[in-house]
């Protein structure tokens, strides 16, 4: 199964799209909306390395979000992650644990598209 990512820029609007089967790396050059369309509930769990996000899906894909955690200069924009199912949209945000992990936040929100 092919997984579709959008990637939209906070900053231009400007939308990527990026299909792929497998494995998957999502540069962010600048604050973006990374869209997963895909459950919530199929990550597995998260792994920040640096800059980077790595999302582990359950079915052993991995989606790293190269320069994630980057902020822009002057600007508090920070980019944003969220999963698109079709019927859901679920905002997921993280807080830094004292282990130094990830402890993500999920915010469901119905989608309003007919």
């Amino acid at each position: 199964m092919s997984l579709i990512i959008d990637v939209i820029s906070r900053k231009t609007s400007v939308k990527q799209t990026l299909i792929n089967p497998g494995d998957v790396t999502v540069v962010i050059y600048e604050p973006s909306v990374v869209q997963v369309h895909a459950q919530a509930s199929a990550v597995a769990r998260y792994v920040r390395e640096g800059n980077d996000l790595l999302i582990y899906m359950q079915d052993g894909t991995v989606i790293r979000c190269n320069g994630y955690f980057l902020q822009a200069a002057n600007t508090a924009e920070q980019s944003e992650l969220v999963f698109a199912d079709g019927q859901q949209l679920t905002h997921v945000t993280f807080a830094d644990t004292a282990a130094g992990g990830l402890a993500p936040v999920e915010l469901d929100c119905p989608d309003h598209r007919d």
